[in-house]
């Protein structure tokens, strides 16, 4: 399994540096998981590019899980029932 940690706001401006992340994750495992306890917010930029990495992952045949999201980023991926498209653990 392999991780990616996030931290702070999670928005539009951080698009470019997570596209370069993503394409940059090692190619070994078969799961990736977004560490999400440091983020403190996100916004619709945000929750669409972890679908962009959904979408990217899965095309590699692996597995995306999302983690430790907690207020405001864990009360928005559940009212948009995210968890119907990726694994959210505690």
């Amino acid at each position: 399994m392999r991780g990616c940690v996030l931290h702070g706001r999670f928005t539009f401006a951080d698009n470019a540096a997570f596209r370069q992340m993503l394409g940059g994750l090692d190619a070994s495992g078969k799961q990736v998981t977004f560490n999400l306890s440091q983020v403190t917010f996100i916004d619709s930029a945000g929750m669409g590019m972890l679908l962009l990495a959904r979408e990217t992952l899965t095309r590699q045949g692996r597995g995306v899980t999302l983690q430790g999201a907690r207020d405001q980023v864990k009360h928005l991926l559940s009212v948009t029932n995210m968890g119907k498209m990726f694994t959210i653990v505690d």
